[in-house]
């Protein structure tokens, strides 16, 4: 093979690789894992910092480059820390995204509490031995949570202490509230009617399943019930009617008296109250949402009517799930509330659903959830809190795609240079003179057929052994920049040419021509 023929087929196996198209996947990706207004970590199994974006340092008040490589423990108060390694424990395990919530430690020592969501990521070389996790603040959600946790609680106990005045009552006694449905009951009506429980029933729905007679033996329209009237404001007293009781089939006769309830210091307190949680909820920056056993909205906030989109009046009393949730998941979503309500499921802290608003579009909200508990241990209803994370799903899929663009890329490089190591290594084997490569610290990488043959060393004896080590009659090209100075010195006896920053091809295949042709 002459020289020329060497250079040639060289050329062809250590020609540079394009890498552009790398370099702008690797850009991209930077540029939207840094910049996202999402904190993003990257963790080993042991809950070792190996990435985290700008967003994440800033939040916990730390310089980014102090976190990598650091246990994520210095920064979650100690009650948290088993938490989180359980957590991690159950990724690597599972291999699915799991979800969990700490107490961390954030800018200035100020505790804040946060959700996790990580998911297993493949690392440079393949394998799943990183988690990539999203940390969400969700003090807000937990303040609003807890303020409206309190003012049910408030109510409930109000109505226990008056169930317990009434029920001493010999005569039936019903409250009901506002959107025409009753609340409360005493034994002696519970017991007249057959029920466990009035909460939630209606009033028009309860009048028409009951046969009333007029005094003078004419059906009575149910728009004569004396609640109906009480509701809109009115007295009515002594009102006479017959009516079949559900729990004996027999006809009595009956006094009605019904009027809105005027209770000045009950009134004052849950109007105090309520004002102070009204104020609380809709500074919330999340969405609270309490839902009866028909799942009907009870309680709702300012943020919910921001994104839906709605007045609360267009929200209360409605049907969450027929009016508010896409099509497509309503079944499913009523079927599981169904369960839950009845106790036959396990209520789920955290779930994420779209929603529909109502100009028709869907935002997606990750949603805090808990059981609201009536007197006697019933589930009276739910109380969530959710926040919109739409802008974050599509900043994670954005990432998602370019990071799985950049994996391929790097795919796509690693075979290509493994492609041309294997033509470079094909050309040197068929080179006769003595052919081998040094790393940094002047210790052999590689050592050719012609290198055994020349010195009676085997590569296996050679690669990973140092210059000093044995000295053999070779001819060495050092690369400038790749070894140290006073290394570099210290084997200039053995050193035949010099490679001279920037690599090139070109520079390469005449410097590798040179050596060869010495004598």
């Amino acid at each position: 093979m002459t020289s020329e023929n060497l250079r040639k087929q060289a050329e062809g196996a250590l020609q540079d690789q394009p890498l552009q198209v790398l370099e702008e996947s690797r850009s991209k990706y930077a540029d939207l894992y840094d910049l996202a207004p999402i904190s993003y970590f990257t963790f080993d199994k042991n809950g070792i910092i190996l990435e985290v974006n700008l967003t994440g340092a800033t939040k916990l008040g730390v310089e980014r480059g102090f976190l990598i490589k650091k246990p994520f423990s210095f920064c979650i108060v100690p009650d948290s820390r088993d938490v989180f390694y359980s957590h991690l424990q159950q990724v690597f395990r599972t291999r699915t995204q799991q979800t969990c919530e700490i107490k961390l430690v954030g800018k200035g020592g100020i505790q804040f509490d946060a959700q996790l969501e990580s998911l297993l990521v493949q690392d440079s070389e393949g394998k799943s031995s990183q988690c990539r996790t999203v940390i969400i603040d969700i003090t807000g959600h937990k303040r609003a949570e807890e303020e409206t946790r309190r003012l049910l609680i408030a109510v409930q106990q109000e109505k226990d202490r008056l169930s317990a005045r009434i029920n001493s009552i010999n005569d039936e006694v019903w409250f009901a509230d506002t959107q025409k449905r009753f609340i409360l009951a005493n034994s002696a009506a519970l017991r007249e009617f057959g029920l466990d429980s009035a909460e939630r029933i209606g009033v028009e729905k309860l009048a028409r399943s009951l046969e009333v007679y007029r005094p003078d033996g004419s059906p009575r329209p149910v728009d004569e019930a004396p609640t109906l009237h009480a509701l809109q404001g009115e007295v009515v007293t002594k009102h006479e009617e017959i009516v079949r009781t559900p729990a004996s089939g027999e006809l009595r006769y009956r006094q009605v008296s019904a009027a809105p309830v005027r209770d000045a210091e009950l009134e004052l307190m849950l109007i105090q109250e309520r004002d102070k949680a009204k104020k609380l909820l809709d500074i919330a920056g999340v969405i609270i949402l309490a839902l009866d056993t028909e799942g009907r909205v009870t309680l709702t906030n300012e943020k919910a009517c921001e994104i839906l989109a709605c007045i609360k009046e267009e929200i209360v009393g409605k049907d969450w799930f027929e009016t508010f949730l896409p099509e497509r998941i309503q079944d499913e979503m009523k079927a599981a509330f169904k369960k839950l309500i009845s106790g036959d499921l396990e209520p789920v802290e955290y779930f994420e659903n779209p929603i529909l608003m109502s100009r028709g579009e869907e935002r997606i909200i990750a949603w805090h959830n808990s059981i609201i508990w009536g007197e006697k241990g019933k589930i009276i209803g739910t109380l969530s809190s959710g926040e919109d994370i739409t802008e974050r799903k599509q900043i994670e899929e954005a990432l998602r795609k370019v990071y799985d663009e950049l994996e391929i890329r790097v795919q796509e490089r690693t075979a290509e240079l493994k492609e041309a190591e294997a033509s470079y290594r094909e050309l040197t084997e068929s080179i006769g003179e003595i052919f081998f490569a040094m790393d940094k610290d002047l210790k052999y990488t590689y050592w050719n057929k012609a290198s055994e043959t020349s010195t009676g060393i085997s590569a296996k004896d050679a690669i990973g052994k140092s210059l000093y080590e044995f000295s053999p009659e070779i001819k060495i090209i050092a690369a400038s920049g790749l070894a140290e100075k006073d290394k570099l010195k210290n084997i200039a006896d053995h050193t035949n040419a010099f490679l001279p920053k920037p690599y090139t091809a070109e520079k390469l295949l005449g410097t590798i021509h040179d050596v060869l042709s010495m004598k």
